[in-house]
């Protein structure tokens, strides 16, 4: 979804648990143009904020972005509550 919202002229910034793990490295490192930051950082930085996470981590994203950095703030929520595990093609 960040590449899209990029594409559409937006600034966008991408929360995450650990900002060293080996994923997020290689995804800053393809996008430069979006920033990488931990949850409660970001969440304090933005004015619409895209909840996409598995829904089983849902609420510890929250709790990890702080929640008082939510509030006034529109949160689009895209988790996915089916299945942890990513669909077998």
């Amino acid at each position: 979804m960040a590449k899209a919202f990029i594409a559409e002229g937006h600034t966008v910034t991408l929360g995450t648990r650990d900002t060293a793990k080996e994923d997020v490295v290689k995804f800053k490192a393809q996008n430069k143009e979006i920033s990488v930051g931990n949850f409660a950082e970001r969440a304090a930085f933005t004015d619409v904020i895209v909840l996409a996470v598995a829904g089983g981590v849902g609420t510890e994203a929250i709790d990890l972005a702080v929640k008082e950095n939510l509030a006034h703030k529109v949160v689009i929520d895209a988790t996915n509550t089916i299945a942890n595990e990513a669909p077998v093609n």
